[in-house]
Order: C-alpha cells, then structure tokens, then sequence
C-alpha cells in the first residue's frame, strides 16, 4: 500500500449529492483544489471516510489542508484517508462548528489554525461591538437630522454612546410609571 501526504488549497466545494442505490445510497462531493500550483478536482464519497468528508464539506475557498492519500494495490485510484488543518491526525468539525483535531480517540480543541477561515469567539465578538457602534453612530446622525438641528460631533458621539448602551444593556425596561410624559 502506498501513501502520500499533500499541501492544498481548496478553490471551491460543491453541494453534496445524493446518490440512491438498492441498499440505500451514498452522498457525494466534488472538491476543486490547487496542488502545486496546479488546478485539480476530486470526487468524494461518505462510504470511503465519512470523517473525511464530513470536514471536506465544510471547507471554504482559501483554506490550506493538508490530506494523507492511500492506495491499495487493488485499488484504481488514490483515496483520501486524513485531513488536517493544523499538526496531528483527522481534522474533525466539532458539534458546534470549530474545528477540533483527532489523533486516533485523542480529541482536543484548537483554536485558530493556520490556513483557516474560522473565526475564534473573541474576534465575532469584538466584530459584533464594531457593528454595533458603527449602527450607533448612524442612527444617532438620523436621530439629529430629525430634530432639525446641526450637532457637533460630540453630540453625536454621545447620542450613539447612549444607543449603544441601551443595546448592551440587559434587557430591562423601565416601569411604566418611571416613564416621564
């Protein structure tokens, strides 16, 4: 049997197929990749290495991978039996969609791998506030155009402070009779 180890960058992943046969059917997936510069493809079945392809599937364009192949004496072509993103064993998705990498039944979490698209929870949150002040700052410009005057851009900048506030806050509203009328 032989084996080879190759560095990848995915180009596209296509939709997964269903393909029906008299014992039940297999899914399948067609990879688009660069392999040294050169562009190739290959088409994957869940029955080879449903490991393989159920991280296959979740692949972006620009991610790096490194795959193990293996070819049998028997067999006609080389099959993909390993993928890894960072250093170890099957790179596996985990239940809540970050990669984990599985050396055999070793199982750990990794952050950020290099050739990822992943983002780690820290950086969607720190996106989540830029979004949100950035929303802040828009609302409190329309919030001024509507009261017809020209504020400053402290002004402004304290307006969105206070929406920005109310939209990290908890949740709690104020009661009725603490409203002013």
């Amino acid at each position: 049997m032989a084996t080879k180890n190759l560095t990848l960058e995915i180009l596209n992943v296509g939709e997964v197929g269903y393909t029906k046969t008299a014992r039940g059917g297999y899914s399948t997936l067609e990879v688009a990749y660069k392999n040294e510069g050169k562009v190739e493809g290959k088409k994957l079945v869940d029955f080879n290495n449903k490991d393989v392809f159920n991280f296959v599937k979740d692949l972006k364009p620009g991610d790096v991978i490194q795959i193990t192949t293996e070819k049998k004496e028997e067999d006609k072509f080389w099959n993909w039996v390993g993928v890894t993103i960072a250093t170890g064993g099957v790179a596996v998705p985990a239940a809540n969609g970050a990669p984990t990498v599985a050396t055999n039944t070793n199982v750990k979490s990794v952050g950020r791998v290099t050739g990822s698209n992943y983002e780690t929870p820290e950086e969607r949150a720190k996106k989540q506030v830029y979004i949100v002040r950035q929303s802040s700052i828009s609302s409190a410009i329309e919030f001024a155009k509507q009261q017809g005057n020209v504020p400053s851009i402290e002004d402004i900048l304290e307006v969105a402070a206070e929406f920005e506030a109310f939209v990290f806050s908890t949740g709690e509203t104020p009661v009725a009779d603490d409203i002013p009328l």
